[in-house]
């Protein structure tokens, strides 16, 4: 019996190899939502875009995904990583881009695009 459990403690102070999900999309936005009745922090969102491929103009985008913000970007010399443990997927989850900026809105801009590209022809982050 105690040498199943030095086993096992054994095996839990080795380093796991996670599995990571990498995404690469067009833009990364940090959107801050602000309720319009009071102007107060609503929730904060990281929002996943790409260019829509189809258009010629390549001016439209559309939303890849979101998740709520809880954890702070990782950026490097030349891209940005938005990363965090996906409970779902059971791995660590990372989003990269070359472009992320930061908007205040007093509207959910990912709700929005649902306006325009409803949310079933979503191209979604990789399961």
């Amino acid at each position: 019996m105690r040498a199943l459990a030095l086993l096992i403690l054994i095996a839990w102070s080795q380093p796991i190899n996670e599995p990571v999900i990498i995404d690469h999309v067009d833009e990364i936005e940090l959107n801050h939502f602000h309720c319009g009745e009071t102007g107060r922090l609503h929730f904060t969102q990281w929002i996943f875009w790409e260019y829509d491929p189809w258009l010629r103009s390549g001016s439209v985008k559309r939303v890849v995904d979101w998740k709520m913000a809880h954890e702070p970007a990782e950026q490097l010399p030349h891209e940005i990583r938005v990363a965090w443990w996906d409970d779902e997927a059971a791995c660590r989850r990372v989003v990269v881009s070359q472009l992320m900026y930061e908007t205040w809105t007093f509207y959910d801009p990912e709700i929005a695009d649902r306006e325009t590209w409803p949310k079933e022809f979503r191209r979604r982050l990789t399961k």
